[in-house]
């Protein structure tokens, strides 16, 4: 890791990625840890019955300037296209 942070220098407080957990349920949240900027990546099926991830997961990452990165079985996700940065 401290070579990493040499390399990468001024860059490396930008750096900020957190996987939320349960595919985005509402009772495995915890808004207290996400910060402006981060890069918030959600696994889920598309096809699953219990609706995640949750709006108000989606919501609350929005409404903490978070980036939504949605990964599903479909090759084309794994991108959201609007950034806070």
């Amino acid at each position: 890791m401290p070579d990493l942070r040499k390399r990468l220098g001024d860059r490396w407080p930008k750096i900020q990625t957190i996987q939320v957990p349960h595919h985005g349920a509402v009772r495995n949240f915890n808004p207290a840890i996400v910060e402006a900027g981060m890069q918030a990546v959600i696994s889920f099926g598309t096809t699953n019955t219990y609706g995640h991830p949750s709006a108000y997961v989606i919501g609350q990452l929005h409404r903490l300037r978070a980036n939504p990165v949605l990964v599903t079985e479909q090759l084309e996700t794994g991108l959201y296209s609007h950034s806070y940065r």
